[in-house]
């Protein structure tokens, strides 16, 4: 059996924190907390919402299920008022990397950013940058 969905998003929240020392980054996913992104992060004076998936050998591009529920339901209506991104971690034979993509692109056919060879500090940049609208960088 390979890494958790915890396992992927632990190691990238602890770079994050690592490369943001001051930023605030909540864990919300457990157990109990249903329909609501996995974590977020209050950086730059503002606040983004990451729902983190594991992409496998076995299963579809579609995600099996990334597009439906209560929990896509909001990442949408999230990305329509502010910032709410999937982490998308591919843990398959051939192809080690994670993607950044758009709750509104359910079928991953132009995800935001890709990094090969699960390079968390070089994907954290990534997330910095389309974090908030920071002057000068994506504006």
């Amino acid at each position: 059996m390979g890494k958790l969905e915890g396992d992927f998003t632990g190691k990238l929240l602890k770079k994050y924190r690592t490369k943001r020392p001051n930023a605030v980054v909540l864990k919300i996913a457990d157990r109990i907390t249903l329909g609501v992104p996995d974590f977020a992060i209050i950086d730059f004076g503002y606040t983004s919402w990451w729902e983190a998936k594991v992409l496998r050998d076995r299963d579809a591009w579609n995600l099996r299920g990334l597009g439906k529920g209560i929990q896509h339901t909001n990442a949408m209506n999230i990305a329509e008022q502010g910032r709410c991104f999937y982490v998308v971690f591919v843990d398959c034979t051939n192809d080690k990397s994670i993607l950044l993509v758009d709750p509104r692109d359910v079928n991953i056919t132009n995800p935001i950013e890709t990094v090969d060879d699960h390079d968390y500090v070089t994907f954290v940049e990534k997330m910095i940058i389309h974090h908030a609208p920071l002057p000068g960088v994506n504006d």
